[in-house]
């Protein structure tokens, strides 16, 4: 699962499986993903549906005006726990 070696990644802790879906199910109930079911990259999943989620364009305003709020708190680095892609697979 991508989204989550992401966010072991940055956070530098473990992350659950569950605690994504959790996440991604209330960013898209904001309206700030969207989520189909990949048939071809489901095959030789035995049978298990992959979803994929990518990141709308109200969401991405969101980040690029954190991003730009950050950089005028004098932040030296964006915060980037939103998601550095358009969209990953889960």
């Amino acid at each position: 699962m991508n989204v989550r070696n992401f966010l072991e990644e940055k956070q530098k802790r473990e992350v659950h499986v569950p605690q994504v879906y959790a996440a991604l199910s209330r960013l898209e109930s904001l309206g700030l993903v969207n989520s189909q079911v990949d048939l071809q990259g489901s095959a030789g999943r035995r049978g298990r549906t992959r979803r994929v989620y990518e990141v709308t364009a109200r969401g991405l305003q969101l980040i690029e005006a954190r991003v730009r709020s950050s950089h005028g708190a004098g932040a030296k680095e964006p915060n980037r726990h939103a998601g550095e892609k358009a969209a990953a697979p889960a």
